[in-house]
């Protein structure tokens, strides 16, 4: 949600709609956008996936899955748990946001959160300050990366219609079980969270694929797809 791309959108993240017309509803017209934009929105879906897969990582190799071969799955594991702050937090960092009404302080909040995020990994990686410190410091990380895949789930609901991100629900429903980590149902609740949160972010991710770049910063409620299927 970075803010100095305003000069690249007009008014706020929308690009302009003036080519649109009743009968398609929204222009797929990939050159209605800058260079800018599309690299931007390409790079945003690269870090998605990226988050994705680190998930995926985490769900195949922490839950004793290949025990027996040799393979240390905890290290994997933890490589890759480490690595998902800076993925998710970039990612969220690159999401177009709305800039008028409540959308201004959505941009505030997913910047702060996405920067916390980033810097989070930063710090651990090179021992500065609070990554010193223990075991509280790999809880706020976890927060961090839960939130900045909720902040994006709830930002593709948003432009993109919830008949259409039925997956971002089951993220923003599913996400939140990994930060169940004391009380007695712990043990049975995160191995079966990490897939199903790993499962809805790899549809949710594979699915910005197929959206044209534009539509990121157009809410839309994935009018170009209803619009194709005529």
């Amino acid at each position: 949600s970075l803010d100095s791309d305003d000069n690249f959108v007009g008014q706020g993240e929308d690009v302009p709609t003036s080519n649109r017309t009743a009968t398609d509803g929204v222009n797929n017209d990939e050159s209605s956008i800058s260079p800018f934009q599309r690299v931007r929105i390409l790079t945003y879906r690269t870090f998605l996936i990226t988050s994705a897969l680190l998930l995926t990582v985490m769900a195949v190799f922490g839950s004793n899955f290949l025990s027996g071969t040799g393979i240390d799955e905890a290290a994997i594991a933890n490589w890759a748990d480490g690595l998902l702050p800076f993925a998710a937090g970039l990612s969220l960092l690159l999401a177009p946001m709305p800039s008028e009404g409540l959308g201004r302080a959505a941009r505030v909040v997913t910047t702060s959160l996405g920067a916390a995020a980033v810097f989070s990994t930063a710090s651990a990686s090179t021992g500065v300050g609070i990554a010193q410190s223990a075991d509280s410091f790999g809880d706020l990380q976890h927060i961090l990366f839960v939130a900045s895949l909720m902040a994006i789930s709830m930002r593709e609901i948003y432009y993109f219609g919830i008949a259409y991100k039925v997956e971002a629900v089951v993220a923003m429903l599913t996400l939140p079980l990994l930060l169940v980590d004391v009380g007695a149902y712990a043990g049975n609740i995160y191995p079966v969270a990490v897939p199903l949160c790993a499962l809805a972010v790899d549809v949710l991710a594979v699915g910005k694929v197929f959206e044209p770049c534009r539509e990121d910063y157009v809410k839309s409620n994935s009018e170009f797809f209803v619009a194709g299927e005529k």
